[in-house]
Formats: C-alpha cells, structure tokens, sequence
C-alpha cells in the first residue's frame, strides 16, 4: 500500500507536469450559446485561466478559439471576471507546445462574425448596412453604396452608440472600417450579444 507521502509526491508529480504557461492572447469565447472576447492569462495541458466579457457559471461547457486551434472544456470556477476552464481531454504536449508557438507578442484580436443591421452616417446621410465581422480595432460591413476610401463615417453599434472611423478599404460591395478608438471588450460583448454571431473558426448554421 502506497503511504500518504507517497501519494502527495505524485500528486505533486501530476500538478508539476500540468504546469500553467503565462500567456496574454485573445481568444473568441462560446458560452452559454452567447459570443464574447476572453483575455487568456495562462495554459496547461489540462486547462486554462482567462477574463471574461459577459456573465458566466461554473458549470457551463465553453468552447475556446485560439488561433485555429478550437479547445472544448467546462468553467471550473470563477472568481469576479477570472474563470478557469478544464478542457474536456487533455492537450498532447506537442499540440500545447503547437499552441504556444502559434502566439504573437502583440496581441491580435479576432474578428467574429456577425449578422446585425446598423446605419452608417456619412456627413448628414445616413446609410443601412450589414455588420458582417467586427474586432476592437475595426468592423466590415456590406453596403451598396461607393463609400471614397479614408473618408470619415460613423456606425451607430447596438449597446455602444456612435463609433467613428475611417474607411480603409472598399471593393465596391463592402467596406473595412478602423474605428478612431478601439471598442472596450466589454463594449464587443454588447455588440455581439445584440444579434446573432458565430465563432471565426466554426461554420454559420
């Protein structure tokens, strides 16, 4: 029969080999059905820690994009924003080692798809629209109208209110805009939880 001290070495052993890898990365959520930005703050084989945009409970599974690596798992705890998640299988060391090297050191935030109606102002007129993918940083949208590149607009997002910015690129049926300043996560949050979306990685169904 093993002795206590025997098992709290392998217990020891196993927590050391599941060590948390620091990490700062955006990653597209799916909690609950609902869509949001989660700030990863570090990674194991096993699990991770991140921030949370929305509400959440222990509990609940959660699918994590990073990169185009997709991770199933479950929140474990939460403690305010922070949760930690416990992946539903464990990660092959090679994939997390995969994962890791996939990072960059500035963060890049994805762009989520989305399917929401919103009016886009030019000088006095006003312009319906489709926001079809949306980050921090910058929207595109689908319009038919031959919006001049560099112009000023302002998109009018549900939750948020005005946002302005400058049109970076037009192919004649959609635009690409970066915003003057960029949305707060939480601001996103509300964005996406006004209509439907889908995560980057995964089909629209």
């Amino acid at each position: 029969m093993l002795s206590e001290l025997s098992v709290e070495n392998e217990q020891s052993e196993r927590r050391r080999g599941a060590r948390l890898v620091p990490v700062l990365q955006l990653a597209s959520l799916e909690v609950g059905g609902r869509l949001q930005l989660g700030l990863v703050l570090d990674i194991s084989v096993s699990g991770l820690s991140l921030r949370l945009t929305l509400s959440a409970t222990p509990g609940q599974p959660i699918t994590v994009c990073l990169r185009e690596f997709v991770i199933e798992g479950t929140i474990a705890w939460l403690d305010g924003s922070k949760a930690g998640v416990e992946f539903h299988d464990e990660l092959q060391p090679e994939v997390l080692d995969g994962l890791l090297s996939a990072f960059e050191p500035r963060m890049r935030a994805p762009r989520l798809s989305t399917d929401l109606n919103v009016k886009v102002r030019l000088g006095s007129a006003v312009y319906q629209a489709s926001l079809q993918n949306i980050s921090p940083s910058g929207a595109m949208f689908e319009i038919e109208l031959p919006l001049a590149h560099n112009e000023q607009v302002v998109v009018t997002l549900p939750q948020v209110g005005p946002v302005a910015g400058q049109i970076r690129w037009n192919d004649g049926a959609r635009i690409g805009v970066l915003f003057n300043r960029a949305l707060s996560l939480k601001d996103l949050g509300g964005v996406l939880d006004s209509g439907r979306s889908w995560l980057p990685l995964m089909s629209r169904s």
